[in-house]
């Protein structure tokens, strides 16, 4: 943003919350056009840039990830055979979880189930 570009947006901020004798002091003292405290429809102003900022902040907020990354990583490590599942379906896969179910086995023992919905509307499950 160039001086002239940052002179016309303080203009506009005088001008717009009514300090009209400033105004016409500052207009004199940075040599600029009698308009230049006017706006337009999409001019930017003081406001849009605190805006703007206030949304890049919120932004930054969201990108700082991984700083306290011991407390958010795996679990487990992955298995090193992997298990591969063939399943009915190659739509696209919507969601996935690991419910504890209760083993037919024993009463007190519970095995994890993979249970996957799909785009194409499906509830498949694997042991």
């Amino acid at each position: 943003m160039s001086t002239s570009e940052a002179a016309i947006i303080v203009a506009r901020f005088l001008k717009a919350n009514s300090y009209d004798e400033t105004l016409d002091a500052f207009i004199r003292e940075a040599g600029l056009p009698p308009s230049a405290g006017s706006t337009n429809k999409g001019d930017l102003t003081i406001e849009k840039i605190l805006e703007e900022k206030r949304t890049f902040d919120m932004s930054l907020q969201f990108e700082r990830l991984g700083t306290d990354d011991g407390a958010h990583g795996w679990s487990q490590h992955a298995p090193a055979l992997p298990n591969e599942i063939s399943g009915p379906t190659r739509s696209n896969i919507l969601h996935i979880s690991l419910p504890l179910v209760a083993s037919t086995a024993s009463i007190d023992a519970s095995e994890p189930l993979l249970v996957a919905t799909t785009a194409d509307r499906r509830l498949n499950v694997h042991n």
